[in-house]
């Protein structure tokens, strides 16, 4: 790429840069995307375990799907969307399995009421304080429920501010997408016009223009929107000349990037039947239960013969340093707890993820720690009406989902629009 000068450089081509990126191009303003990668989409990657079962990597439901604007984008792509089970992680709708047995749900009903407490608690708190703050650590379901917490929130318990999670829980369905959200992604930005493998190094922003130098040459840009994580740019991956300011370093710090890994597992055809499919969470009857014991995942959800195991947190990291083979093992363990030893014999192929050492993510998505609840907002400024910042991190409802980095860039690019003077004509454009 020769050295080129545009009114806008997108820096990162996951949903919030090509959501700004779409935007942009609207108010024809000249932007170019640069993304580090060989491929865009970010978090949001598709494999196919085997023919027909599609394995996200990364985000792989359309969360609170009543208000999610994929739901639409799927839509006008003739890419389908499962309306109809988007209720799986209902409590009656999770299958219970303890001691390899299902539990009926009346058994299990002081876990929920344990959970409905805490929702309680978080939402009356004005205290931005841990959400281990209000678990009670000798309940015998705690174990469960901090599995669970730490897989929605890529964190433990003790690592999460309670008045950022408040601001973000929602009741909306969680929709499937069989054929992959990585997919749905893609087809989506294929008429963005993105640099893949041109890896930002410094960003000098003290003139007029600024100047992003790159590994395949100069950009320089009247503004920039940086979408990457927060740990690229707390570890200063990227130089930023001048440093950031204070305020916006601390607001990295306090929401860093935490850890969900999974297992995609391929079944041979025909052994799984449609009255396998859902969520399931399995735990051994012992006194000393722990998180490590717990396992959660779901069969079938986005292809006909697959399961995918989760692990959240703490347990993400750990069974990510031990490598892939310890991982799946940590999955079949939780297979067979639910279907048995002759199920493994069933397993065809396994695919594992490790996103705290994926070196353009460091992470699967942000957390806020018990701090400062004025951190997204704060992360989310712009810089002398030059540097602007998106990402799901900079969202303060709907951070860490798919849908929070689109609505994250659209905003950044709205910022930019009204920097430039060109609100007026992006309007017009819009309308015809």
């Amino acid at each position: 790429m020769s050295d080129k000068t545009v009114d806008v450089a997108v820096i990162g081509a996951g949903i919030s840069g090509i959501s700004a990126a779409k935007k942009l191009k609207n108010s024809r303003l000249s932007t170019i995307v640069l993304e580090a990668s060989h491929r865009s989409g970010g978090r949001a990657y598709s494999e196919e375990l085997t023919p027909g079962n599609w394995f996200d990597l990364g985000c792989s439901y359309l969360h609170d799907g009543q208000r999610n604007p994929f739901v639409n984008i799927g839509g006008m792509l003739n890419i389908p969307i499962d309306f109809t089970n988007g209720n799986l992680f209902t409590p009656e709708k999770t299958t219970h399995i303890c001691k390899g047995q299902k539990i009926c749900f009346d058994k299990i009903k002081p876990f929920y009421q344990n959970y409905e407490k805490l929702m309680h608690n978080i939402k009356s708190t004005k205290n931005d304080i841990a959400m281990a703050e209000f678990i009670d650590l000798e309940d015998l379901y705690t174990p469960l429920l901090w599995h669970t917490e730490s897989n929605i929130n890529a964190a433990d318990p003790d690592q999460i501010s309670v008045l950022d999670y408040a601001r973000s829980i929602n009741n909306g369905p969680d929709y499937p997408v069989p054929k992959g959200l990585g997919n749905l992604v893609k087809a989506w930005s294929f008429d963005v016009p993105i640099k893949l493998n041109t890896s930002v190094k410094t960003i000098e922003w003290d003139k007029p223009t600024a100047k992003i130098i790159t590994s395949k040459g100069v950009v320089c840009a009247k503004s920039v929107i940086i979408t990457v994580s927060t740990n690229i740019m707390a570890d200063e991956d990227i130089l930023f000349l001048p440093s950031l300011p204070k305020q916006k370093m601390s607001a990295l710090y306090n929401l860093p990037m935490g850890t969900l890994n999974k297992v995609g597992l391929a079944f041979r055809k025909g052994y799984l039947s449609a009255a396998d499919r859902g969520w399931y969470v399995c735990w051994p009857e012992k006194k000393d239960l722990n998180e490590k014991d717990v396992g959660s995942f779901e069969i079938s959800t986005s292809g006909n013969n697959s399961a995918v195991v989760f692990a959240g947190g703490r347990l993400g990291k750990w069974l990510e340093q031990r490598g892939p083979k310890t991982m799946v093992e940590y999955a079949y363990s939780k297979i067979e707890e639910a279907f048995g030893s002759r199920s493994l014999k069933n397993i065809e192929k396994a695919i594992t993820t490790a996103w705290t050492s994926e070196p353009f993510s460091k992470g699967s998505y942000s957390y806020s720690r018990p701090s400062n609840i004025r951190n997204r907002k704060e992360l989310a400024k712009p810089l002398e009406n030059k540097l602007f910042f998106a990402g799901e991190a900079t969202d303060e409802i709907h951070y860490g989902t798919a849908h929070g980095a689109y609505f994250a860039g659209l905003r950044a690019a709205e910022e930019v629009i009204l920097a430039q003077g060109d609100q007026t004509k992006a309007d017009q454009i819009v309308s015809r």
